[in-house]
């Protein structure tokens, strides 16, 4: 099962009441579906191995220019800040 996955779930049944607490990736906790739906904290992140995420274009792939501008779109200092405003954080370049 994917993390992504797990953590959709367990914010699902905190959100309906059918759990008390759950531990979600803190962009969940910040989303707009779930930030009026109680209190949230944050797990130190020195306390567990960091999941680390990445994009790759494919070398098969049949659009590599688009690929190409959607990776400078997610790179660019705008969408930079809207990950940091859902939790995410960015690795210096």
């Amino acid at each position: 099962m994917s993390w992504v996955k797990t953590f959709s779930q367990t914010a699902s049944f905190v959100a309906s009441g059918s759990a008390d607490v759950g531990i979600i990736a803190l962009s969940l906790a910040l989303s707009p579906n779930m930030k009026d739906k109680g209190r949230y904290a944050e797990v130190v992140a020195g306390d567990y191995p960091a999941i680390e995420q990445a994009c790759v274009i494919m070398r098969s792939s049949k659009n590599k220019d688009v690929a190409q501008q959607f990776l400078k779109f997610i790179q660019s200092p705008p969408i930079r800040e809207l990950f940091k405003k859902y939790g995410f954080a960015i690795p210096n370049q």
